[in-house]
């Protein structure tokens, strides 16, 4: 991941869970700071591949559980993948996989979330050209809703949420 903070946040989390230690490795990446932590553990492997398979979709078990376990989920990707943005005003998610953004907004949508004012769209962001989704809330409602439902485990990110909503 290209954020400390949260490399950090998710080591901490599988330490817990797994009662294993992670090493970090930072490296850089397109001239960037890159930063990883890494588990060698064939059971947590295995509960992993388990749970979300080949990454094509939202697994089952995320999409079809309580509303608590879809906010965590949610704020997790955004955590991961989001950013918000002062000028102009949004909230948005990235990524590369359009299935598993529509699959998101689905569960923004059925958390709450206006429907027409939720839109994906298609980017070109990354060097090699590939296509990138983007989910991007840019209503106040929205916004504060995101906020109030959501948010960030990510201080920063949550500070700067806080910051363009006042």
């Amino acid at each position: 991941t290209k954020d400390k903070e949260f490399r950090d946040y998710f080591a901490d989390v599988v330490e817990k869970w797994a009662h294993k230690k992670v090493r970090f490795f930072e490296r850089e990446q397109h001239g960037r700071p890159y930063y990883e932590c890494r588990l060698n553990s064939i059971n947590v492997l295995k509960f992993i591949e388990d749970l979300v398979g080949a990454r094509v979709e939202v697994p089952l078990a995320i999409s079809h559980s309580s509303r608590n376990v879809q906010v965590g989920f949610v704020k997790g990707f955004y955590d991961s993948e989001g950013c918000v943005l002062k000028n102009p005003k949004i909230v948005r998610v990235y990524n590369t996989n359009q299935r598993v953004i529509g699959q998101i907004k689905e569960m923004l949508v059925n958390l709450g979330f206006d429907e027409k004012r939720t839109r994906i769209r298609r980017h070109c962001y990354r060097e090699n050209g590939k296509d990138m989704y983007v989910i991007a809330i840019s209503n106040k409602h929205g916004m504060r809703m995101f906020h109030e439902l959501i948010g960030f485990t990510i201080k920063r990110k949550q500070e700067r949420l806080k910051s363009i909503l006042i």
